[in-house]
Formats: structure tokens, C-alpha cells, sequence
């Protein structure tokens, strides 16, 4: 979530995508709070891009459930930061997001390390150092030591 976060943050503020990021904890349900995801990207009030984040693989049964959430409201783009989807929901996740994307809406999905590096692709050196710096902040914010800790080391060895 934090990784997650700090790159929709940075990536906002470097390309003017998102002037606003909202995000739960860690493991707050989305209906005590009313979101349709774990982190709502803003642009002005508007919703540009919703995004669950799970540390697990998903089913087409957590695809449908996000969906659902949405259509009842403004959100037409969706990402799904996980590690990937149950191998037997790839097919039905697939025409799942056909039907979405015909009914107006974009429906995505990528793991986070893949996301990671195709952002630092696209971004400038300082936007990078403002990267690592965000996620070592965003760790710290959510009180997340030993990632924090663990962060570091990932980022000294690479």
C-alpha cells in the first residue's frame, strides 16, 4: 500500500495527473469508509483512477466486487496493484474487463514491482530520488518499521 501510494503521489505531482491522493490503512474495509478502493487518485474533485491493492493473488469474485462498488458511482478507471490474478480467472477477469471497458470504464491490473519499474522509466532522476524518499516517508507515516527498514536495504543493494 505505501509503495503504491508514494508512486501515485510522485507520479501526480511530476506529470500533473493527480492533484490529490487519498488512501485507507492498511486493512480498513472499504465499506466503513464508502471508497470504492484503497487509494482514490483526484484530479481538481475528480476521480481519475481507483486502485485496490492486494499482497495476494485475486479472483474474478474481487474484480467483480470493486466493479460493483463502482458503477453506483463516478470512478471509470480502475487498477488492480496485486501480484496477479488466480490462473483459473484469467479468461473470465479478461471478458470481464472487455465488458467493462464497452460500458464506458477501464479496468487494469499490474503487480507492483512491474509498475515500479516502468514509472521509473518515465521519470526524471529527481522524480526517482522523490520515489524512494516518498515510500521511506509513507512507511514511516503508516508506522511500518521493519518494511521501512526493509525498503532501505532493497534500495542500498540495487
Amino acid at each position: 500500500m505505501a509503495v503504491c501510494v508514494s508512486i501515485m503521489d510522485v507520479v501526480g505531482r511530476a506529470t500533473g495527473l493527480f492533484d490529490r491522493i487519498e488512501s485507507q490503512g492498511i486493512n480498513e474495509a472499504d465499506k466503513a469508509t464508502g471508497a470504492v478502493a484503497d487509494i482514490t487518485c483526484y484530479k481538481r474533485d475528480d476521480i481519475m483512477l481507483a486502485i485496490k491493492v492486494k499482497d495476494r493473488t485475486v479472483t474474478m469474485r474481487d474484480f467483480q466486487d470493486t466493479v460493483a462498488k463502482a458503477n453506483g458511482g463516478v470512478v471509470s478507471n480502475i487498477l488492480f496493484a496485486v501480484p496477479a490474478v488466480v490462473d483459473g480467472d484469467v479468461t473470465t477477469v479478461n471478458a470481464l474487463k472487455q465488458k467493462t471497458w464497452r460500458g464506458g470504464r477501464n479496468l487494469y491490473h499490474a503487480n507492483i514491482p512491474s509498475l515500479l519499474g516502468h514509472i521509473f522509466v518515465l521519470l526524471d532522476e529527481c522524480w526517482r530520488i522523490a520515489l524512494l524518499r516518498r515510500v521511506a516517508e509513507e512507511l514511516q507515516r503508516r508506522g511500518r518499521y521493519e518494511d521501512r527498514a526493509e525498503w532501505g536495504e532493497q534500495c542500498m543493494s540495487s
